[in-house]
């Protein structure tokens, strides 16, 4: 939670496009690590980020009964998740990625998670991306969030 804190925080200095949720149903295949990789091989960055992407950041597996608490949600359903934070604290970069299990809706989870983040980003409501294809739902805090929602998107089948 502190380092959420802190993140949105950093966060407020963003300006970025508003949340929109995938409408289309598809969904992706993979592990959750996998799919967070293959979204960071695909996003339209430039080579300085792609570095960035490759080496700066630390992904760790949020274990289930620890994700509310992680994201700052108190309903949180039964879920897997990962999440990639930077190796260096000064930098504004927070990627979670969850697999919501059966009989959650995760438009319905989306929803509440955006409004659960941007509640702690105190005012920087246009700086949180949320997304959700199929039983995945990414969040996303970061310069250019849209890109990564492009390519998160992308990996629909």
């Amino acid at each position: 939670m502190k380092r959420l804190a802190a993140l949105a925080l950093l966060v407020l200095l963003l300006m970025l496009s508003a949340c929109t949720a995938g409408e289309n149903g598809q969904t992706i295949a993979g592990e959750l690590p996998e799919i967070l990789d293959r979204i960071y091989d695909t996003v339209d960055v430039d080579d300085a980020t792609r570095g960035f992407l490759k080496t700066g950041l630390v992904t760790t597996d949020v274990a289930s009964q620890s994700i509310g608490d992680y994201l700052g949600l108190a309903d949180m359903p039964e879920a897997q998740a990962v999440a990639s934070e930077p190796v260096s604290e000064e930098i504004p970069f927070f990627v979670c990625l969850m697999r919501i299990s059966g009989g959650t809706n995760p438009e319905r989870f989306r929803k509440s998670l955006y409004q659960a983040v941007s509640l702690a980003c105190a005012g920087a409501q246009e700086a949180v991306r949320v997304e959700s294809e199929g039983d995945l739902v990414l969040l996303v805090m970061a310069e250019n969030a849209d890109k990564y929602a492009q390519a998160f998107f992308a990996l629909a089948e």
